[in-house]
């Protein structure tokens, strides 16, 4: 053990004989006595030997003790004797109320003269006692308050990452409570993460300047906010770095194998260990690549534990600013927060992989009902089309008999109005009968597309030339959108009929043609573009009248239509057609506004 320096005693006394018989007593107690005999003398030998207790005569010539002990009490010169005890040695002539008001104002004893030598070193001691009581005192307070600071801010941290969700952020805020000078003040934090066989840690984020110039351009602006440590971490934890942030960039780019060369490092992290590095530390040649690339010399590795199981580990260091060391204060902070932050971790990637697993089923539930859908879709049409053909083949034959019936009874009926017109509606009506059940029969009996590499926008430039003349007698203006494709695998004739069909409905959608009406009643817009999911985008797009939303649900079923002179299957055709292509066809609609429809065409 070193040897214990010696308590030493100032002696402020202008009588010799006090200096004599108090100065042999003292040393014979094993104390260093050093003597003055007037005030300023004393208050000199004070500043130069910084004495760890004061005797001070009261009654002096020229500057008496109370005069001194003002001194020592309010003079900046005397700032680091301010905690030193004096004790004062008084007279007769020291008078009560100045006694009252030096003990107010700090002084730690009196002794009253003459007093025994044996009294001196009971007094002495006393207020040794005192100040050691009072010093460890401070001390336990000062360690009870950072204590609470230190349960105060890893509460304030565990409430906010109890409130964080998303692993990223998160880790982000776990890295700024570690970078924030109102927690623990590291210069520079980062995560690493194991993969699913535990056998390597992966960057996985940083936080905290790439450069000393960097850190000196961050750092004071952050200080000048002057934020609590609730508000900071508000302001800049639950946030993501920056797509080009350097530092961020360089942590994820390292990757330490678990599994390789063994060293002390690597053994600590295998062992949940906390790890200190020093520079100079004997390292293997991965773990020495590792710490080179991320310029860790002096720093703090923590590891993140849940259940048992490494899952990450924790890296700060002090690489800028004031090159402070990291005190075991400080580590045993780290330690106590990386747990918190193992849990918060497991718990964020635990509802990540919830989440994963709820869109997995979400999608396959969206693709389970669409194909469900589609089943009764194809059911019903079945079922639909296998009735009307047998109803079209026992209608058919009798329909055109009647047809032909009635015009020949127009041919006979030389003359006789009422017998032509009569024919001529039984006519007309077996003619609109036929054509039905041709579009019933052309229903049910689709065939099966013939596919050939065809040009989308070539079919959409043939179709709207072939009704460019019937929307110019409607008084529609037709227009083209039209954006490079490549060659796609269609049947071509199908899909003239899709466009054909959505061109006629758009036409329609503007109702009869009027002669009082004014030029250019709407406009039809033919649109292609490519999608980013492979697929290829046709739009028809009017400014007629819109379809109601009851009309919607329902428009692609097979014989339903508002129309006094439609089929209803039309859009029902469209839509086989397009499924047999592997495609979509979807639409929207405003009453007043108009309608588009989207067709959507794989590219393969």
């Amino acid at each position: 053990m070193p040897p214990v320096t010696p308590k030493s005693i100032l002696l402020i006394d202008d009588e010799d004989n006090m200096h004599q018989l108090t100065h042999a007593h003292l040393e014979k107690a094993g104390f260093r006595v050093f003597d003055a005999y007037d005030g300023p003398s004393g208050l000199e030998l004070a500043l130069r030997e910084s004495p760890d207790l004061i005797l001070l005569d009261h009654l002096m010539p020229n500057m008496n003790g109370e005069e001194v002990f003002k001194q020592l009490s309010t003079d900046e010169r005397f700032t680091e004797l301010r905690n030193v005890p004096v004790i004062v040695l008084t007279g007769q002539g020291a008078t009560e109320s100045s006694r009252v008001s030096l003990i107010e104002r700090g002084v730690a004893a009196y002794l009253q003269k003459p007093f025994g030598l044996r009294e001196l070193s009971d007094v002495i001691d006393n207020v040794f006692v005192i100040q050691d009581i009072r010093r460890r005192n401070k001390q336990l307070r000062a360690e009870q308050e950072k204590s609470n600071y230190r349960l105060r801010m890893l509460h304030s941290i565990g409430l906010a990452m109890q409130s964080a969700i998303d692993l990223d952020e998160l880790l982000h805020l776990i890295l700024t409570s570690i970078t924030a000078g109102q927690a623990m003040g590291f210069s520079r934090a980062m995560i690493f993460l194991c993969d699913a066989q535990g056998a390597s840690l992966q960057g996985k984020m940083g936080v905290g300047p790439v450069s000393a110039e960097e850190a000196g351009r961050i750092w004071p602006a952050l200080a000048n906010e002057n934020l609590a440590l609730e508000a900071f971490l508000e302001k800049y934890g639950k946030r993501k770095p920056e797509a080009n942030d350097a530092f961020d960039g360089r942590v994820r780019a390292q990757r330490l194998i678990l599994a390789g060369e063994p060293c002390e490092f690597i053994n600590a992290i295998k062992k949940t260990q906390t790890y200190r590095g020093i520079p100079g530390a004997a390292r293997c040649d991965a773990c020495s690549t590792f710490l080179e690339a991320l310029e860790l010399k002096e720093f703090i590795a923590a590891p993140l534990v849940a259940k048992d199981t490494l899952i990450g580990l924790i890296i700060a260091d002090h690489l800028y600013g004031v090159r402070q060391p990291i005190h075991d204060e400080l580590i045993v902070q780290l330690e106590l927060f990386a747990r918190q932050a193992a849990m918060a971790i497991e718990k964020a990637d635990a509802y990540q992989r919830l989440e994963e697993e709820k869109a997995k089923l979400e999608r396959a539930y969206g693709e389970l009902k669409a194909t469900h859908l589609q089943l009764v879709h194809a059911e019903r049409l079945a079922t639909v089309g296998k009735m009307a053909t047998q109803v079209a083949h026992e209608i058919r034959n009798p329909l055109v008999t009647i047809g032909g019936f009635a015009r020949s009874l127009i041919k006979k009926a030389q003359g006789n109005e009422a017998i032509e017109k009569i024919a001529g509606v039984i006519a007309e009506e077996a003619l609109r009968l036929e054509i039905i059940l041709a579009d019933v029969l052309n229903y049910t009996r689709l065939p099966k597309p013939i596919f050939q590499q065809a040009d989308l926008n070539k079919i959409v430039r043939d179709v709207c030339a072939l009704l460019s003349e019937e929307a110019r007698r409607q008084r529609i203006r037709i227009a083209l959108q039209l954006a490079p494709l490549p060659l796609l695998r269609l049947d071509s004739g199908q899909i003239n009929q899709v466009l054909h069909n959505l061109l006629r409905n758009a036409m329609q959608s503007f109702g009869e043609t009027r002669p009082d009406d004014a030029e250019g009643r709407g406009t039809i817009a033919c649109a292609t573009r490519m999608m980013a999911d492979e697929r290829v985008c046709l739009e028809v797009t009017d400014t007629g009248a819109g379809i109601p939303p009851e009309v919607l649900d329902n428009m692609f079923d097979p014989f339903f239509t508002t129309k006094p002179q439609g089929t209803g299957l039309g859009l029902p055709i469209t839509l086989q057609i397009i499924n047999e292509h592997g495609g979509q066809i979807e639409v929207t609609s405003k009453v007043g506004s108009g309608t588009t429809f989207f067709v959507y065409l794989p590219m393969s």
